[in-house]
């Protein structure tokens, strides 16, 4: 994926907000899922938090290209 590609959509998830941190997310990539609680949102990145307490690292194009589903929702405060 191509720098302009992820920081359009960083863009795109900064305006329509899509998504909120705090948010639990189940991403779909191919064969392999990725599912956590989003702890943060940069220009080229969405970083997860999973259950074991990894963080996965994914490309914001990633959010935009293939499906995900939002599992839970962050309370609003």
């Amino acid at each position: 994926m191509s720098v302009l590609s992820n920081v359009t959509a960083c863009l795109v998830l900064f305006f329509q907000h899509p998504v909120k941190i705090g948010d639990t997310l189940r991403v779909e990539e191919g064969d392999v899922i990725y599912e956590g609680v989003l702890v943060d949102i940069t220009y080229f990145f969405v970083f997860l938090r999973t259950v074991e307490g990894r963080t996965v690292t994914l490309p914001n194009a990633t959010l935009l290209k293939n499906p995900f589903t939002i599992t839970e929702r962050t309370k609003p405060a």
